[in-house]
């Protein structure tokens, strides 16, 4: 039976280092310069100079994507979900010579699956998700704060 699965992934506060990385790594490049518009926004006194430095800088970490690995009940699933303005929310600051963000990235799929959210949650007991995370900087990660996804399962009309 064709379902559609309905799915919110919110990580908080993943840090990422540039003096972690390769220097010959692309996602350093774009993340050194990120947090430099990160620090030049914190200094501004003009609020919309500071959210345009802001936006500048998520738009050098872009494209951000989340990859997924949903195993047996959810193998439907896409394996990767491209960041957008209308599925994401993205927060970040320059932090101790790296960068800090927080984000969610809410998104759809139809599943062929038996997958309830009863079941989902039996799932989840014994298996869990094989992997989900944001695709960028991996050599730089530190550490986060917690994530969660929130799922809701209905009957394909």
């Amino acid at each position: 039976m064709t379902k559609v699965i309905n799915l919110e992934y919110y990580a908080k506060k993943f840090c990422f280092d540039p003096k972690q990385m390769s220097a010959d790594d692309p996602d350093r490049a774009k993340l050194v310069k990120a947090i430099a518009l990160l620090k030049k926004a914190a200094k501004c006194k003009d609020e919309l100079e500071a959210e345009k430095l802001n936006a500048q800088a998520l738009a050098a970490i872009m494209p951000l994507k989340l990859q997924i690995e949903g195993g047996d009940l959810l193998e439907d699933l896409p394996s990767s979900v491209l960041f957008t303005d209308e599925n994401s929310d993205v927060s970040m600051q320059a932090s101790g010579g790296g960068l800090r963000m927080t984000y969610s990235v809410r998104f759809s799929a139809r599943i062929d699956s038996e997958a309830t959210e009863d079941n989902y949650e039996d799932y989840l007991g014994e298996n869990g998700w094989g992997w989900v995370g944001i695709d960028f900087a991996s050599d730089g990660y530190e550490c986060d704060n917690g994530s969660t996804m929130s799922v809701s399962i209905d009957d394909d009309e």
